[in-house]
């Protein structure tokens, strides 16, 4: 049976904001406008679901009918279980749940537990600590107070960043340098840290590239590895590409990145014995210490959801 696919890219938000959480006209209309990504996971018969669409201009509404091409879309909510069978958004949330009964759809979502648990930043900060991959400096913070004592001990110069426990794509952090808190947003911090009672804290790190490698765990747990994309980044580390490549029949890739390949499985199997299936993103990262040595990060973005960059590996391995 053909199935519905919806974007649902403020997942983060509502992770972080559980039932608090309300989507807002600016949400929406950020759905609408990044939904045609999903086509490159849609077979054909299958729908998009683009309850925003609404709230895009005629410009935008003719782009994205251009990226669904022969694919059904769908903008008005309404029953459509004698159409299709399961529902898949962009990352599973209880909102998610509900969203597929009012539609009339079958739903098979991992644990919801395992789902928070797996896109915590927390989760990433303990699994670097478990694998012993975690770079010097990076810590978890409780209080403004912690902060302001850790930072004693930092360079006057160097440049830091704060995340949120749950965030996506440069968003949910702010950036910081030397040990001087009042030009930073201690308003957002101090919500932050209210809300989830942390958030972490780390060095600016000297990136020369980052790679994300993607996964897809069945129901019964098994993990397979299906390829790598290239992240591309701005100076500010804010999300802007992938780029496919050829992993496995690169020696010289496989050997760059010969860490991040095995920690990023070992994560994998983590997330499979707790429960969780389905695709799996890691952004892995290669960076340059004070020394000029070359390092691997493996575990710097958990997402335990699709990602860009697994539409990107879909579409490629399509192509090819």
């Amino acid at each position: 049976m053909p199935r519905v696919f919806h974007g649902n890219f403020e997942f983060e938000h509502e992770l972080a904001e559980g039932s608090r959480f309300q989507l807002s006209r600016k949400l929406q209309r950020i759905n609408a406008l990044w939904a045609g990504r999903l086509t490159s996971l849609m077979s054909s018969g299958d729908a998009l679901f683009v309850p925003g669409w609404n709230l895009l201009n005629e410009i935008e509404q003719t782009t994205l009918l251009e990226w669904c091409g022969e694919l059904q879309l769908l903008s008005q909510p309404r029953m459509l279980a004698d159409e299709f069978e399961d529902f898949i958004p962009w990352g599973w949330t209880e909102g998610m749940v509900l969203r597929a009964e009012s539609l009339g759809l079958s739903c098979s979502p991992p644990s919801l537990d395992a789902v928070r648990w797996l896109n915590a930043r927390g989760t990433s900060f303990e699994l670097e600590q478990t694998f012993e991959v975690a770079p010097p400096g990076c810590r978890r913070i409780g209080s403004i107070a912690e902060l302001e004592e850790h930072l004693t001990s930092f360079d006057a110069e160097a440049a830091w960043v704060i995340k949120a426990e749950f965030g996506m794509s440069g968003r949910e952090r702010i950036l910081g340098r030397g040990t001087n808190l009042q030009l930073i947003d201690q308003g957002w911090l101090q919500r932050r840290l209210t809300g989830s009672g942390r958030v972490y804290f780390e060095p600016w790190f000297d990136r020369l590239e980052e790679m994300s490698f993607h996964y897809e765990i069945a129901p019964d747990g098994v993990v397979r590895f299906l390829g790598a994309t290239r992240l591309q980044c701005d100076d500010c580390g804010r999300y802007q590409s992938n780029q496919h490549v050829d992993f496995e029949g690169s020696p010289d890739l496989k050997s760059e990145w010969a860490v991040s390949r095995t920690t990023t499985e070992a994560c994998a199997k983590r997330a499979a014995e707790r429960s969780y299936f389905g695709p799996l993103s890691i952004d892995s990262m290669r960076y340059r210490t004070s020394d000029r040595t070359i390092r691997e990060r493996p575990l710097q973005d958990i997402n335990g959801r699709w990602t860009m960059g697994r539409c990107e590996l879909e579409r490629a391995l399509r192509e090819r």
